[in-house]
């Protein structure tokens, strides 16, 4: 375990750690799920989404409760390998896992899994389910940036323009240090034809690629078909194949 977690970012030495831990005692879920989350950072879905559903496995074969972070990331591994119902039954067991307890992880991961479920939704053509689950967000916590774009793009995809730019709005007249941005991993700078003013809050988003390495593919080709002001988005499939939306 030690030796594991203390490799850092080195996902491929990770990976073999994880696997000498399991190979020593497969009975602890916990080496399942953290070898499972590596190869989900690495992008290998199938053998991400094997790990993740044994350590579920595990966890209800001795009776544990459900672990928020484990359901959460195999809803992303199966959503990756196409099947979107399962992924979205494994999000709201996430949201149902963490609602409730009181400690900060548990808060921040029931927010993650719900958001996960509108993109999720909006992936699996489920728009106004998406709509729904982004704005349960965003009465929560107004400041809540990524929600907020979101919610811009699911009504952008859904020909609801108006509702777009209305919360583009509410984004470019936010400070951005104001907000909580998620797990946001980039910042782009100057996307399409929309202005953005330095600081405020819709600039984080200004460029598709603030979502494209964390959104499923439809969700991120209607943010790019916003910020472009155009009915077509561009984004790339979970194995880097070049896609185009119509919305």
């Amino acid at each position: 375990f030690a030796e594991a977690l203390g490799l850092g970012g080195d996902l491929e030495a990770a990976d073999a750690a994880w696997g000498r831990a399991i190979a020593l005692d497969p009975s602890v879920s916990a080496s399942w799920s953290n070898r499972g989350t590596v190869r989900l950072q690495a992008g290998l879905w199938e053998q991400a989404r094997a790990d993740l559903q044994e350590a579920a496995r595990l966890d209800r074969s001795r009776g544990a409760p459900p672990d928020a972070v484990v359901l959460n990331n195999l809803g992303n591994a199966l959503g990756a390998t196409g099947d979107w119902d399962g992924a979205l039954d494994a999000f709201r067991a996430a949201a149902a896992a963490a609602e409730g307890r009181e400690d900060y992880e548990s808060a921040g991961m029931e927010a993650i899994a719900t958001a996960n479920l509108a993109l999720g939704s909006f992936e699996a053509g489920r728009g106004e389910d998406a709509v729904k689950a982004a704005q349960r967000l965003v009465r929560r916590d107004p400041s809540f940036w990524d929600a907020r774009v979101a919610l811009t793009a699911f009504y952008w995809g859904l020909g609801r323009e108006a509702a777009a730019e209305e919360e583009w709005q509410h984004l470019c007249e936010a400070d951005a240090a104001q907000g909580d941005v998620g797990a946001l991993l980039s910042r782009g700078g100057g996307g399409g034809g929309r202005r953005a003013d330095p600081g405020t809050a819709c600039a984080l988003y200004s460029d598709v690629s603030a979502v494209a390495p964390r959104w499923p593919p439809r969700a991120t080709a209607a943010l790019d078909a916003f910020l472009s002001v155009s009915r077509q988005g561009r984004s790339k499939g979970y194995r880097g194949e070049p896609l185009t939306f119509r919305f």
